[in-house]
């Protein structure tokens, strides 16, 4: 299973709603083996155990 599949998919539920809005970084990947993506509106991290986590209403500037 592709890891980063479940941040793509997630995003693009959340785009079409603006909820997240536009990415401002690219995917990201943690030491710790996390994928997180930040957006406009907040960001989504994802991790084998709990899968992709929406952080809605944290703006984020672009890197």
């Amino acid at each position: 299973m592709d890891a980063t599949k479940p941040v793509v998919e997630r995003a693009g539920e959340l785009a079409q709603n603006g909820a997240l809005a536009c990415p401002t970084t690219g995917e990201m990947l943690n030491p710790d083996g996390f994928i997180k993506q930040q957006f406009q509106g907040g960001q989504i991290i994802w991790s084998a155990k709990t899968g992709a986590v929406v952080q809605a209403g944290i703006p984020h500037a672009s890197s």
